[in-house]
């Protein structure tokens, strides 16, 4: 990800599904159920974080390793994950924080990658 305020649209070439955590009740039994519900399929730049950027996201948030950049998107939640296909399978990533700059229009987002 480059160190500057701007996203650049080469930087952008990992294709995400983005979803949210909704939460519905059924009418008859009033049980409520969550489920995943696609918000959107969106490019992104998905980059490991070194350990140093670890480090000091750690200390304001729970478990991170990946910080991804999107273009800004309105009505992502802050339960929220994302999906990418890769030659192996799925990879998962846990959205931990959502950090949008509706000034420059993209958010970053730091979260967990999972294996499915």
């Amino acid at each position: 990800m480059p160190s500057t305020d701007t996203i650049r649209a080469g930087d952008l070439n990992h294709r995400l599904v983005i979803q949210n955590l909704v939460e519905t009740s059924d009418t008859f039994s009033a049980a409520a159920t969550e489920s995943w519900v696609t918000l959107s399929t969106v490019w992104a730049d998905i980059k490991p974080m070194s350990g140093n950027e670890i480090m000091r996201a750690q200390q304001a948030e729970s478990r991170v390793d990946t910080r991804i950049r999107i273009r800004y998107l309105a009505g992502l939640k802050a339960r929220a994950r994302g999906s990418e296909s890769v030659e192996n399978g799925t990879v998962y990533y846990d959205f931990i924080s959502i950090l949008p700059n509706r000034q420059r229009g993209y958010i970053d987002i730091l979260a967990l990658q999972r294996n499915a």
